[in-house]
């Protein structure tokens, strides 16, 4: 209410039956809680910066993710925040672009082509806003079922440790011995259960919590792909059909992060895992569209990051549109050489997604993620090495600026992914 619905304290009081300070004192709580929240996943903040941001940008509400697809996360640069917000990611992204947005949606948390820090066009910020609006009310309702679940968990903790206490004083009476440890025994059970729950579990509990992510994925997805759309000349019919899969896709894998952060796989098998998945779509996109459009289908997903990157960058060009247009083929090229050449000396294949929160295994291995990022860190700074062939200084400062951002963006979406889907006993 405070942030998000933009009502003054006194009103907060007056909803919750109580007084302005008493309002004041919840709101001063939950803001250090969600601190605290940010800071166990190795993300700083101050209280009094997280009311600032959340007064600033409240009115943007993050897709699933992050929702953001891991959830879904960024296509580009950020991850795609499913992402669930991503993934997965059910936490506010600020100041998002069209296609950060995109990527928080992606995947869970959150996910969303991040790659990007430029502010869009009105236009398209409030037509993107429209499409998300009805996210902040199931934003709230995840918060407080996150909430709930961490309650029980501390209650069963708290019923547990005064049983145990109990169950050492009445030692030398066997019978009560015998019904305390069963006590014991179902609540050790029940916390376990409890520990090993996701919040993303918790926010796709039912059918149409879980739709509304998959459509959330599919909003995010259909974006990232829509330029292959009309390459491929595909009917409305197919588009659709097209866009249903890469959701299919999206909400599979973060199925499968989930199951990975809980039961910690080797990293030869996270790769098979997730390699299967992409396999799996591959044959789904043959079935619908032919092999010829399978093809250009793969070509088209190996070089998103220099598509999104230039998309992204483009209102940064200077000069008449003929000159803008060579700017941006060129940075298209520089790009997709600097990516052949930075997984050749990786000893990586040629079709390895180089945009991090569209490597589900990266949400799934920190280690990974790193490798991932200090990877487009490596394309990002060979075509700044030579862009003074066709950007001016002041456009490669721009561009270094970008780089920075991008990078900062993946790991921030990786991070919030990870936190989404992970065992809320390990939090």
């Amino acid at each position: 209410m405070r942030f998000f619905e933009n009502k003054s304290l006194r009103e907060v009081g007056e909803a919750l039956g109580t007084t302005d300070d008493a309002a004041q004192k919840r709101v001063s709580r939950a803001l250090e809680r969600l601190r605290e929240h940010f800071v166990r996943h190795k993300i700083t903040a101050a209280v009094a910066g997280l009311a600032a941001v959340l007064s600033a940008h409240a009115v943007q509400a993050a897709p699933v993710g992050l929702s953001g697809t891991v959830a879904t996360g960024s296509l580009a640069t950020a991850g795609f925040s499913v992402a669930t917000s991503s993934l997965l990611t059910t936490t506010k992204v600020i100041a998002m672009t069209t296609l950060q947005k995109f990527a928080v949606g992606v995947v869970l948390v959150g996910a969303s082509v991040t790659i990007v820090y430029q502010q869009h066009r009105v236009s398209q910020l409030q037509q993107q806003n429209e499409a998300f609006v009805k996210q902040q009310t199931d934003d709230k309702a995840l918060s407080a079922q996150i909430a709930q679940l961490q309650k029980e968990r501390d209650a069963a903790t708290n019923e547990l440790a005064s049983l145990s206490q109990e169950n050492a004083t009445l030692k030398n009476r066997p019978t009560e011995v015998l019904k305390l440890r069963g006590q014991v025994g179902t609540l050790e059970d029940q916390k376990n259960k409890l520990g090993q729950t996701a919040a993303i579990n918790k926010m796709t509990a039912t059918p149409e919590a879980r739709q509304l992510l998959h459509d959330q994925q599919k909003l995010g997805m259909g974006m990232a792909y829509k330029q292959l759309a009309k390459d491929l000349k595909l009917t409305p019919d197919q588009t659709e059909k097209m866009n249903d899969l890469l959701a299919d896709y999206v909400m599979r894998n973060i199925d499968q992060v989930t199951t990975a952060l809980r039961d910690k796989p080797s990293a030869g098998q996270l790769n098979q895992i997730f390699a299967g998945e992409n396999t799996t779509l591959d044959q789904n996109i043959q079935d619908l569209l032919g092999a010829d459009d399978l093809a250009k289908f793969q070509d088209y997903s190996k070089n998103l990051l220099s598509n999104l990157t230039v998309d992204q960058f483009k209102d940064s060009f200077t000069g008449s549109a003929e000159e803008r247009a060579a700017k941006a083929d060129k940075l298209r090229q520089a790009i997709q050489q600097a990516s052949q050449s930075a997984l050749a000396s990786a000893g990586l294949p040629a079709d390895f997604q180089t945009i991090p929160m569209l490597n589900f295994v990266n949400i799934a291995s920190e280690e990974q993620a790193s490798q991932n990022v200090k990877l487009l860190q490596s394309i990002y700074q060979q075509v700044v090495g030579g862009a003074g062939n066709y950007l001016t200084p002041d456009e490669i400062i721009k561009f270094q600026t970008f780089m920075n951002k991008a990078m900062a963006n993946n790991m921030a979406a990786l991070n919030m992914n990870r936190a989404v889907m992970a065992p809320i006993g390990n939090q």
